[in-house]
């Protein structure tokens, strides 16, 4: 009967494949067989080696370097993951799909599970770990789709090559979305805070002061996050929101933190739906693959209102 594996380890196997050990040595030291790893590693969308290398031509770890940021915040979320338990909702899943041209091959996704799933993880039975996550399991928690859509165009526009959601705080709850990003002046990071709001944007129903202090609360602890994560590095930190009104969009000018909102909004979207007219590989992005369906339609195109 095959055991069940946490998404922890499910990562723990990718980083050790990926660090050029052997599926058997893989196997072996996660108490595996070894169908059961290439399976896990598949389903991860990573490019396996030829039989008898060491490390894959093509693959996402050799194209970024075991040295590289992307590496380095890999590592950093499965420590946390063992250690402290911060980021035991995540499960680590590399997009197999070719990218578009000028892309990296590879990219990372980090996708939050289910809180049954967090819960199950650190619940102990019999002296295991007990999970929801079965052993080849490929099957991906509801994303919400302003996120999904934030995430989208960190890695179409600033070519985010690692894009993470939901990454839990220690006392703030979670930081949607985060994007890493390296260039000639170095690694670049994006923390946003997505509000799909479509009657306005208002935290528990309070005053717009009270909208303004959780803001400011959030945006403070993402700034101490990054901190201690991305140590040397200034972070971006975004409020992502389609409908503010005026009265809150000058409130919020007290907070530190870029203002994507109203018309900003908007037009990052029609940027992203730029893009995705332009070409119709998958990205395992929602929000972006249902904007290259839009944006390929045939016949009438459909009426967003008056």
């Amino acid at each position: 009967m095959k055991r069940r594996v946490t998404r922890a380890e499910r990562a723990e196997i990718v980083r050790l494949y990926m660090s050029g050990i052997a599926s058997l040595a893989v196997a072996e030291r996660m108490n595996l067989s070894k169908s059961c790893v290439l399976g896990i590693l598949k389903a991860e969308g990573v490019v396996l080696r030829p039989q008898g290398t060491k490390r894959a031509s093509v693959s996402w770890a050799s194209r970024t370097g075991e040295d590289s940021w992307v590496s380095r915040f890999v590592e950093d979320i499965r420590r946390r993951a063992l250690k402290l338990n911060w980021g035991s909702a995540f499960g680590l899943r590399m997009s197999a799909e070719r990218a578009p041209a000028g892309q990296p091959a590879r990219t990372a996704t980090f996708y939050p599970s289910t809180a049954k799933e967090t819960r199950a993880d650190t619940r102990r039975t019999s002296g295991r770990t007990a999970t929801e996550a079965t052993a080849c399991s490929t099957d991906r928690s509801q994303m919400d789709i302003g996120e999904s859509l934030v995430g989208a165009y960190m890695r179409q526009v600033p070519r985010c090559h690692t894009v993470a959601f939901n990454t839990h705080l220690p006392r703030q709850g979670e930081l949607d979305v985060v994007g890493v990003a390296t260039g000639p002046q170095g690694a670049e990071v994006w923390l946003a805070e997505v509000a799909i709001h479509l009657d306005g944007l208002n935290y528990g129903g309070g005053t717009n002061a009270q909208t303004v202090n959780k803001v400011a609360e959030k945006v403070a602890a993402a700034r101490t996050y990054a901190a201690q994560v991305y140590r040397d590095i200034t972070p971006t930190v975004e409020l992502w929101s389609p409908v503010v009104p005026a009265g809150l969009v000058a409130a919020l000018v007290s907070v530190e933190v870029d203002l994507i909102v109203n018309g900003d909004f908007t037009a990052r979207v029609n940027e992203l739906a730029g893009l995705a007219s332009q070409h119709t590989t998958l990205t395992g992005d929602d929000a972006y693959r249902f904007l290259q369906l839009l944006t390929h339609l045939r016949g009438d195109r459909p009426q967003f209102g008056t």
